[in-house]
């Protein structure tokens, strides 16, 4: 299967070594790409941004909606990685975070919050 290769090719068989830059399953899968969701409270909407890049690299912001400017969200995650289904972050302490995610229709649902993909 698909994920027994991608097993072996991450270390469990160590005559195949694991090329990061060359594993596109995060492409294929369909979550690479600018995605918000909106909140809208006393007339001002707030807006969270995920970032997953073709690179494996992430970022995450929340939109000042008095400056416009945006903030970064606090876990100071840059990397993911899928493992066992779910989305794996990564900061620079190689603290982890753990995502379950999945597609509702064009929507991305990350642990129940509801993504739209934003078209640039």
């Amino acid at each position: 299967t698909k994920s027994a290769e991608l097993l072996l090719a991450k270390g469990a068989n160590p005559a195949k070594k694991y090329d990061k830059a060359a594993d596109k399953s995060n492409v294929t899968s369909g979550i690479v790409g600018i995605w918000e969701k909106y909140l809208k409270h006393e007339g001002k909407t707030y807006t969270t941004r995920v970032v997953f890049n073709k690179d494996w690299t992430y970022s995450k912001a929340l939109k000042d909606p008095a400056s416009g400017k945006w903030i970064p969200d606090g876990g100071a995650y840059s990397t993911y990685d899928f493992r066992d289904g779910r989305i794996w972050l990564f900061n620079s302490l190689s603290m982890g975070a753990v995502i379950e995610w999945r597609f509702e229709g064009k929507e991305l649902v990350l642990n129940g919050e509801k993504y739209v993909r934003v078209i640039k």
